[in-house]
């Protein structure tokens, strides 16, 4: 297994590549920390070596994945058309104002914001 995780803030450690497997002997796990460059998203990457994946093979995954991450960081996370995201925000907008509307009016609201339970003018006791 390779990994790309933070490191130990409180040792001045940054981020750390990490790999797990087997010793000369295969009875025990060898842990190597070597200090490595931030991903791109400074989000961790780990890349787990299936089956009989060789080093050269898990190392190849982890330096695909760190590029894939580079090529993709600061591009948008949705896959929308600029008609179709203007289309449901103006469906979340509609849906807000009918709640207002039924708040304002003394009508019970359900939405984002929890249960309001109102009574209407005409109920309320005086």
């Amino acid at each position: 297994m390779h990994a790309i995780l933070p490191g130990r803030r409180a040792l001045g450690e940054t981020w750390n590549k990490v790999t797990v497997r087997p010793d000369a002997s295969g009875n025990k796990l060898e842990v190597i920390v070597a200090p490595t460059l931030a991903p791109p998203e400074m989000l961790p990457i780990i890349v787990v070596a299936g089956g009989q994946m060789e080093i050269e093979q898990a190392e190849y995954a982890l330096e695909w994945t760190r590029q894939k991450e580079s090529e993709n960081s600061g591009k948008p996370k949705n896959d929308l058309t600029p008609a179709e995201f203007y289309k449901q925000l103006n469906e979340m907008w509609q849906d807000y104002l009918r709640l207002k509307i039924a708040w304002l009016q003394g009508q019970t609201t359900i939405g984002p914001g929890g249960m309001h339970q109102r009574q209407s003018p005409g109920l309320r006791r005086r």
